[in-house]
């Protein structure tokens, strides 16, 4: 099971690759100005993911310790 996760997370870095290649060779077609518009959403976006990583990422360990509260009540 666990080799069959990392198969498919294998395969899922090389589609996002290629996914990113495809990305920036658009971002590089277009002009300056577009380009730096674009780039800074980009950016902005990557902020606004991170920041939610984060709350979901602090949320999962209090949902943890509150399951072992409650295992070690039974």
């Amino acid at each position: 099971m666990l080799l069959h996760h990392k198969e498919e997370e294998r395969e899922s870095d090389e589609s996002e690759s290629l996914f990113f290649e495809e990305a920036v060779s658009i971002l590089k077609k277009l002009p300056k100005k577009e380009e730096d518009i674009l780039n800074k959403y980009i950016e902005l976006q990557g902020l606004q993911i991170a920041e939610n990583e984060s709350y979901l990422y602090s949320c999962g360990i209090a949902d943890g310790i509150r399951m072992m509260k409650y295992i070690e009540k039974l």
